[in-house]
């Protein structure tokens, strides 16, 4: 019996390169076949979402209001992470500041140039 990365047997028994028939619900190019029900899933999110029934199972709207009230009590003590955990979930996070330096001056063919050298590097990486 093979077995691929992970532990879970090969849909196709093993063989790295797709089947020619389809018979492991792949094309030629490795692609899935029209009807093919798909992979197992994400084990881990399952595993979370089960988690997160039971933390919501556990905790009611009350044990949250009291908790709020006393993270609330602690930031007008003067606790600076909870004055800062009260703002962020009140207004959200702020976006990252983006400083610019450098004249903001250019030409459609110096930034055409820039590009070319980015897609330089990256097909150079690959």
């Amino acid at each position: 019996m093979s077995k691929s990365s992970g532990g879970r047997q090969s849909p196709n028994g093993g063989n790295s390169k797709p089947t020619k028939d389809g018979g492991d619900g792949r094309d030629e190019g490795g692609r899935f076949t029209k009807g093919n029900p798909g992979g197992p899933g994400n084990r881990h999110a399952t595993m979370a979402r089960k988690y997160k029934a039971e933390i919501y199972r556990c905790i009611s709207p009350a044990d949250l209001a009291k908790q709020a009230h006393k993270v609330k009590r602690i930031a007008e003590s003067g606790e600076r992470w909870a004055i800062e955990l009260c703002w962020s979930y009140l207004l959200g996070k702020p976006a990252q500041a983006v400083n610019i330096s450098g004249s903001l001056e250019f030409s459609f063919a110096d930034a055409m140039g820039e590009l070319r050298g980015v897609r330089r590097v990256a097909t150079s990486r690959t």
